[in-house]
């Protein structure tokens, strides 16, 4: 998932540059911040069973969840613009 939003993350660097939107630049490095924790929540969530360590288990399918519909906000607002 890490790559993925990486992928995307320089697509959009790619398509917006010399297009001089500054505010373009900050929400699709503000978008890639958001879907690596996202991609980090998915990690935390693997790596801690729901039954032994319920703490870790649920702050990380929280990021994922939470950090995923997000990125997904963001990126249709950088796509629609």
């Amino acid at each position: 998932m890490g790559f993925n939003v990486y992928i995307r993350y320089k697509q959009i660097e790619e398509f917006y540059r010399g297009k001089k939107l500054v505010w373009m630049d900050r929400v699709n490095t503000l978008a890639m911040v958001i879907g690596m924790i996202s991609a980090l929540g998915t990690i935390v969530v693997g790596s801690f069973q729901e039954l032994n360590v319920i703490t870790l288990h649920f702050v990380g399918a929280f990021m994922s969840f939470l950090g995923g519909a997000f990125y997904l906000i963001f990126q249709v607002t950088i796509f629609y613009n």
